[in-house]
């Protein structure tokens, strides 16, 4: 059944016409006038508490949930850690190119440019295969998330990381090396679906806005450590100079397996999963061979089958209960109501049966996102994440380094560090905005910023290189793109390819997103060399033009489909979608008592910086 919204005068109505229908005691000196007035404050309260509070109002809100659930902060924040993988493993692919001891050992001479260069169908596979491993386990993640737990596939791509990066340190050939990246990009694949899978569905509506956003934080932090690892391992001459690059990872995966023995499982993959009775014998045949003091008929069976049924689901549900109470309490401590986050999983993911049962068909299957009540959602999901690609990122990112040797910079290496420190203290900074700027704000007024950086950019590159002037603004822009990048499009695609989903589906969508955004990395990292490598096109930064007409198509999908998820829970979003409230229109609507009720002071974006909180 459809949920129905009201403005906020239906609602009273609607509420106390329900309250009329039930026996009490009204006040002597209260009428009923002013019972509806009050109501009406209540509710008008209510709605301005998601849709409209002060910068200060947020921030206080923010604090007092962090103080409430300082534990699940401490195990977010190590849950991250393993993202990190996927900046630094992005970082270090043109990093890696970048060193003349990495073109030389598995490089040849290019005679007209005077340097050792790597054939560009060997840096195409170099850079393509951590992408086709991530493919693989960012499949594998949506996959068997739900069969067998988080917390075992984080076992998994930590052993698959550490014996990658091995080989990597020692691979003496193209063909090894690109086994090795295939290998690692596999873990990377799995480290990086799981940890915002957890994260996003155990975290509560007021901090999961801001866990959510570490996605990027903990990305970013990767590059940078990539790139002043690449700063310091260019002073060293030889091959060790890039293999000290590649045994930085090692570090976090060994860093992360110490506490891997103590990390809770999931609470709500407790709740999804549970033994069906569709495992259950259906009929009297699998006890035909037994020595039973009477036969026990086929229907006699399917009888006492059927009557036990009801006892057999009580069991199933507090045996699953019962273990996501033990994981709740270690994952927030023992002062957390428990019970309330509980109940609260117990109603998120009893909408994801209700669809189930109107769709017929399971809401842990890959066919499920792509269903009548799921694939708007699917929708806006992945062009969260395909924002990043058509902005310019993976140009700006993976081949930044190897961009400024070709411009003719002396100290690539140092300028990399430079733009990557930049990168990561602006996504600090979007991190401690990200509960005051609204995600659509954030993402889609962030992407057309960079549209006009890019053709700033593009139109730099098309001066000679001899031309200090024009190489000077084009670096400027460059580093600046950089950081608006991560504090806009780089954080909030994130969150809104995290928070989007519905409970029950959330997996599937985060692994298919993930599968989208590292196929077009695929095409971008097999068709690039040949764009900016001298002996090739020779591009350069041109190419942000064909950026900034990709990006302007992703914009416009965004600005009609991508709906307002901050301060919300997961079934407050459920019940927008059931509404059938337009997505670019959910920031005026709030949930009240099961109610959707309208926003009737609407204000714009400014006005919430310039009142006094």
């Amino acid at each position: 059944m459809a949920t129905r919204k009201y403005s906020i005068d239906a609602a009273v109505s609607a509420q106390m016409a329900e309250k009329s229908g039930s026996v009490h005691m009204e006040s002597a000196s209260r009428t009923p006038s002013d019972e509806v007035e009050v109501r009406r404050a209540s509710i008008k309260e209510e709605v301005r508490q998601v849709t409209d509070l002060t910068a200060k109002e947020q921030y206080s809100k923010l604090g007092a949930a962090i103080k409430a659930d300082k534990r699940f902060c401490l195990w977010t924040l190590y849950t991250m850690l393993l993202v990190f993988g996927w900046g630094y493993d992005n970082g270090l692919s043109g990093v890696a190119i970048a060193f003349p001891a990495f073109r030389e050992y598995y490089g040849h001479y290019y005679a007209q440019g005077d340097q050792f260069v790597i054939p560009a169908l060997w840096q195409s596979l170099w850079n393509a295969a951590s992408t086709i491993g991530q493919v693989f386990g960012g499949y594998a993640a949506g996959q068997f998330a739900d069969i067998l737990g988080r917390k075992l596939l984080l076992y998994t791509a930590v052993t698959l990381s550490l014996a990658s990066s091995f080989a990597l340190v020692f691979a003496p050939s193209l063909p090894v090396l690109f086994l090795s990246k295939l290998l690692l990009g596999l873990s990377i694949g799995l480290s990086t679906a799981i940890p915002p899978l957890y994260v996003t569905e155990n975290a509560p509506a007021n901090l999961r806005s801001t866990a959510s956003s570490l996605t990027n934080v903990t990305i970013v932090l990767g590059f940078f450590v990539s790139s002043l690892t690449g700063y310091g391992a260019s002073k060293i001459d030889g091959v060790w100079s890039y293999k000290l690059a590649f045994c930085m990872t090692f570090l976090v995966p060994a860093i992360y397996a110490c506490g891997l023995p103590f990390f809770p499982e999931s609470p709500v993959w407790y709740m999804k999963k549970g033994t069906s009775l569709t495992h259950l014998p259906t009929s009297s045949a699998p006890f035909s061979g037994l020595e039973t003091p009477s036969q026990i008929s086929s229907s006699q069976f399917d009888v006492e089958l059927q009557r036990l049924e009801p006892k057999l689901n009580l069991i199933v549900l507090l045996g699953r209960e019962e273990n996501a109470r033990r994981s709740c309490l270690r994952l927030f401590g023992k002062d957390s109501d428990i019970d309330g986050r509980i109940e609260m999983m117990r109603l998120e993911l009893k909408k994801g049966e209700d669809s189930a049962h109107d769709s017929k068909f399971s809401q842990t299957s890959w066919r499920a996102i792509f269903s009548k009540e799921h694939r708007a959602r699917t929708f806006v999901a992945v062009l969260g994440l395909q924002s990043q690609n058509f902005s310019g990122g993976y140009f700006a990112n993976t081949y930044q380094t190897y961009y400024f040797e070709l411009i003719g910079q002396a100290d690539p290496f140092r300028l990399t560090a430079i733009s990557s420190t930049l990168q990561f203290l602006a996504n600090l900074v979007a991190v401690v905005l990200s509960d005051v700027i609204p995600r659509r704000k954030g993402l889609v007024g962030g992407g057309v910023i960079l549209m006009f950086w890019s053709v700033i950019i593009a139109g730099c590159s098309m001066a000679p290189t001899t031309n200090a002037a024009a190489v000077t603004a084009l670096l400027a822009f460059m580093i600046t793109w950089s950081m608006l990048y991560t504090a806009t499009v780089g954080c909030y695609g994130w969150a809104v390819a995290q928070e989007t989903a519905a409970q029950a589906t959330r997996p599937k969508t985060i692994s298919f997103v993930l599968i989208c955004q590292q196929l077009t990395a695929l095409m971008l990292s097999s068709v690039f060399p040949f764009f900016i490598n001298p002996d090739q096109l020779n591009w350069g930064g041109k190419i942000m033009f064909l950026f900034v007409g990709a990006e302007f198509f992703i914009m416009t999908g965004l600005y009609f489909f991508q709906p307002e998820t901050k301060n919300r829970t997961n079934v407050d979003i459920d019940m927008l979608y059931d509404a059938g409230i337009p997505q670019r229109k959910f920031k005026n609507f709030a949930v009240v008592d099961g109610q959707v009720v309208e926003n009737e002071d609407k204000k714009g974006f400014l006005s919430r910086f310039s009142r006094k909180a």
